[in-house]
């Protein structure tokens, strides 16, 4: 029987919550600001399908938490960040682009990429829930170390920089929640009043930000949007969207997409399930991965159908949780509040009274916990694998925000000019200046790459160099396909460069280094005899 939120619960629903809304609001404002969809399309079936989909799928987690036992902290789940910027700058806002070249209205264009949208998502879901099925071989075959290596990085750089750069930008409301948390979580002491950590932080910046706002001074939050979010807010139950979804899935573009981004986000997704799991594993939770996997692929295909294209994925953070003390509750609690506020239409209001600078600090906390834990009790060859796994992820973070500054300044200063042309007078300066050509390369698919040279330098350091050399070899064969280092840089980030010899070069470079650790083999052996 399902027991009552503990204290841990509602810190963990607190930090989920929050990063669950910057999904939401990255919906949102894509939608509306990027792809140009009417409001109601995107408040009244995107929004309320994803919710449905993220509810369903955290209750099973719950479920499943309860099911491992008492002390059991359930796996935190949500919209996939690539996967949202990849399905809106690869294809949604190709489609729509193409569809008013071609003269059609802004309605129809915007209904067409949404469909494809749709489409994209559910082949994701499949590819997932297909997906499951070989997971268990992988996290068998696949060291531990090499898993949380790339894990860590994502925490470090994707979360705790990314929120930290986020408190630090404004001081004023975000650094008294930053230092609540990091100082209680740090120290294992309870707040004052034996309220949660996450309910401080919440509190301090919501009222800093107030007094900003109500003194005139610059604030996150827009006290003008409160009327307006009070006055349309509608009732928005999610409904089928399946002759929508059917229509993108019989239109000839797909087929254009389903390699170069269906494929590596099933890929991205699967790999960081996978870690998620490994790490909560390690924390004392052992999931089983394929009933996860597939639980998750069911989540998106829901999700789809009911009109959002923007898959799900098991968060990374498990361990950061863990710390709160959230056990089953949280995922529930957390569920429900989206559910709520979609199907309410109270979204808007909920982002104009409260700011999300006020739990930045738990999104720091968890970040760095996701990282520490994955150094904790390590050996020296098990650290040197984490190290190595991570600069993969540095650098596709570093890319990132280079595509994404590019992005909007190009939007800001030449709006007329299509996103080629801009890029393409990019890529010629920044060529000069910095090794963009190295940074694309670490960046386009930095999750296996990370795994391939964790994994290899692991089993270089116990001096097991045939592993090794299995490892390179897999690197050699995935650069040859294109499934990492081959590609350009894009609106959305790295794009997958897909084919036959496409990674040639990098291939190579695999090639000959797995030769080598074939000789130190060789040489290991001969060794005693002589």
């Amino acid at each position: 029987m399902p027991s009552l939120p503990k204290r841990g619960d509602w810190d963990g629903f607190v930090a989920l919550a929050l990063d669950n809304l910057v999904q939401f609001l990255l919906i949102v404002g894509l939608c509306l600001g990027v792809l140009r969809f009417p409001s109601v399309l995107v408040m009244t079936r995107v929004a309320p399908a994803a919710a449905l989909g993220l509810a369903v799928g955290s209750c099973y987690f719950a479920r499943a938490a309860r099911r491992c036992g008492t002390a059991a902290t359930a796996l935190p789940f949500g919209i996939s960040t690539i996967a949202l910027f990849a399905n809106v700058f690869l294809v949604m806002l190709p489609a729509r682009e193409a569809a008013l070249a071609l003269g059609h209205t802004v309605e129809d264009a915007a209904l067409g990429s949404w469909r494809l949208g749709l489409a994209v998502a559910f082949c994701v879901g499949v590819g997932v829930g297909l997906g499951s099925f070989v997971v268990t071989r992988l996290r068998r075959v696949t060291p531990e170390p090499a898993l949380l290596s790339t894990l860590s990085g994502m925490a470090l750089c994707f979360i705790a920089g990314e929120f930290a750069a986020r408190a630090f930008a404004n001081p004023l409301v975000a650094l008294l929640p930053f230092g609540i948390v990091l100082c209680c979580y740090a120290a294992g002491h309870r707040a004052p009043w034996g309220a949660p950590a996450g309910a401080w932080a919440l509190l301090t910046g919501t009222a800093a930000a107030w007094l900003l706002a109500l003194s005139g001074a610059p604030s996150p939050l827009h006290v003008d949007n409160l009327a307006s979010a009070l006055t349309e807010a509608q009732l928005a139950l999610p409904s089928l969207a399946l002759a929508d979804l059917w229509h993108g899935l019989t239109t000839p573009e797909l087929a254009g997409y389903l390699v170069p981004v269906a494929l590596p986000l099933v890929i991205a997704n699967v790999l960081g399930s996978l870690q998620n799991l490994a790490s909560a594993a390690r924390a004392g939770d052992d999931y089983p991965a394929q009933p996860s996997l597939l639980a998750s692929g069911l989540c998106t295909m829901l999700s789809a159908t009911l009109g959002s294209g923007f898959p799900n994925t098991i968060y990374i953070g498990h361990p950061g949780w863990k710390g709160f003390g959230a056990r089953a509750s949280y995922a529930e609690l957390n569920g429900l509040f989206f559910v709520l506020i979609t199907f309410a239409g109270l979204l808007p209001l909920v982002t104009a009274v409260i700011p999300l600078e006020a739990g930045f600090g738990l999104m720091v906390w968890i970040g760095i916990s996701v990282a520490a834990q994955s150094l904790q009790g390590a050996s020296r060859g098990e650290a040197l694998a984490v190290v190595v796994g991570i600069i993969p992820v540095v650098i596709a973070w570093a890319t990132s925000l280079l595509s994404r500054a590019v992005t909007l300044a190009q939007h800001a200063v030449a709006p007329q000019l299509p996103d080629t042309q801009a890029f393409a007078a990019f890529i010629v300066i920044a060529n000069a200046e910095m090794p963009l050509p190295g940074l694309v390369a670490l960046a386009q698919g930095f999750m296996l790459t990370g795994i391939i040279w964790a994994a290899a330098l692991l089993y270089c350091e116990r001096q097991q160099f045939r592993r090794a050399a299995g490892w390179l070899g897999l690197g050699a064969a995935l650069a040859f396909f294109g499934f990492v280092h081959a590609g350009s840089l894009g609106p959305g980030g790295p794009i997958t460069a897909l084919g036959l010899g496409s990674g040639w070069r990098w291939a190579l470079g695999y090639g000959l280094c797995a030769l080598f650790c074939l000789t130190l083999e060789r040489g290991k052996v001969a060794e005693p005899s002589t």
